[in-house]
């Protein structure tokens, strides 16, 4: 009877095994193009809103079957860095005892040269010495006149080695056109010293793209209600919404639990408008509820809507020659983890060649039938747990029995 039990347990956990769902998955031949060993394509709508959301069943394909490490970014640093410096004359040293001590400092001054075309200033000095083998924390000053001294910065330079610091940054920008070094008693043999000023700022450039999703719109209770089906935004990173309608007028916009202001009104004979709201967040698996608040007016006419969205650049190297192919769609992949990652910057910084996607082909999975809302794979799972509870309690019941009666 055991026996008959266990096999009907294994019979209806083999069905839920073999009856879940096909997984759909795409693949699209990359065309490639250009010289260079690492190839570019983008990641747009059509990829995205078919793979995981953080793209972890992507995966590079050569024609012999093997994975091509691969990573992906979104989007692009630069630095552009500003920089001014002055030259200094040196006007000697003196050595003095601080007062009430027996600490005996030596001191360096330095004047500034001036610029004909622009002011002195800087935020760090960079000093050069004819000697090495020293490491300690000296303090800068600075003067308008070379008489009167304000206290600057301390800092810690050193030369030890193939090792050394010898650049000595401020707290802020300063404009002095005199610079004093304190330092201990003969330590340091000054060469020269510059003031720097370094003004470095960092762009971020994204790649993004527009399209008009399909949308419905539902008036209830002076609210207009857009609801963008989630096939259309699944798993985008979404930058704008923006509304195409007309006419004048002020509305309050609900999305992602915060409000939002959308208008169009005249004022002194200009057209103030702002017909969009920033989102700037990954759009989840289900779909968009944006929530217009019309209040006692008419309900907006909205032609269209239009997204803008972040694309997704994947870099790989093609070095190895023959065909790839982009296959992503299968959720029960995990996220891989290749090295290419850890110098992907370095990579952007090379040579890249822009390449394109063909037409995916789609490994299509059968629409699965249902029983009592479950599909039939779900069924038989919760029927095996059934089972394998009742067979635990005939088992329990069973021993219960043959205590009593021994």
């Amino acid at each position: 009877m055991k026996n008959n039990i266990l096999l009907l347990v294994c019979f209806f956990t083999a069905l839920c095994i073999f009856s879940q769902e096909n997984i759909s998955h795409y693949s699209a031949e990359i065309i490639l193009s250009g010289e260079n060993n690492y190839k570019e394509i983008v990641l747009d709508k059509d990829v995205i809103t078919k793979s995981s959301s953080n793209f972890r069943d992507i995966r590079i394909v050569d024609d012999s079957g093997e994975h091509v490490p691969y990573f992906i970014y979104n989007s692009l640093e630069y630095e552009d860095i500003d920089e001014a410096s002055f030259e200094s004359e040196y006007l000697g040293s003196f050595i003095k005892a601080e007062e009430d001590s027996l600490i005996v400092y030596e001191y360096f001054d330095f004047k500034i040269e001036k610029s004909e075309h622009s002011d002195v200033y800087g935020n760090h000095l960079e000093i050069e010495t004819l000697n090495s083998g020293f490491a300690e924390t000296v303090e800068i000053l600075g003067s308008h006149d070379g008489i009167n001294w304000t206290p600057v910065c301390e800092a810690f330079i050193y030369d030890v080695g193939d090792y050394s610091q010898k650049t000595i940054p401020f707290h802020q920008t300063e404009k002095y056109s005199y610079y004093r070094m304190k330092a201990n008693e003969h330590t340091l043999e000054m060469r020269s010293l510059k003031l720097v000023h370094t003004d470095v700022t960092q762009t971020e450039q994204s790649f993004t793209k527009e399209f008009h999703p399909a949308f419905t719109i539902e008036e209830k209770d002076q609210r207009s209600i857009i609801t963008i089906p989630k096939s259309e935004l699944r798993f985008l990173y979404i930058d704008t919404i923006q509304f195409e309608t007309s006419g004048i007028f002020q509305r309050k916009v609900n999305a992602f639990y915060r409000r939002h202001e959308i208008y169009r009104f005249p004022f002194r004979e200009e057209l103030l408008e702002k017909n969009f709201i920033t989102v700037n967040r990954q759009i989840r698996d289900e779909d968009l509820i944006l929530t217009i608040y019309n209040g006692d007016d008419r309900p907006l006419e909205i032609e269209s809507i239009t997204v803008s969205y972040r694309l997704q650049n994947l870099v790989f190297d093609a070095s190895r020659g023959g065909s790839f192919f982009l296959e992503y769609g299968d959720a029960t992949l995990t996220e891989p983890d290749y090295d290419i990652k850890k110098y992907g910057e370095y990579i952007l910084k090379e040579g890249l060649d822009l390449c394109t996607l063909g037409t995916p082909t789609e490994t299509a999975a059968d629409a699965p039938k249902t029983f009592f809302g479950m599909t039939l794979g779900q069924l038989f799972m919760n029927a095996a747990i059934v089972l394998a509870a009742a067979v635990l309690l005939i088992i329990i019941i069973a021993g219960f029995k043959k205590h009593g009666t021994s």
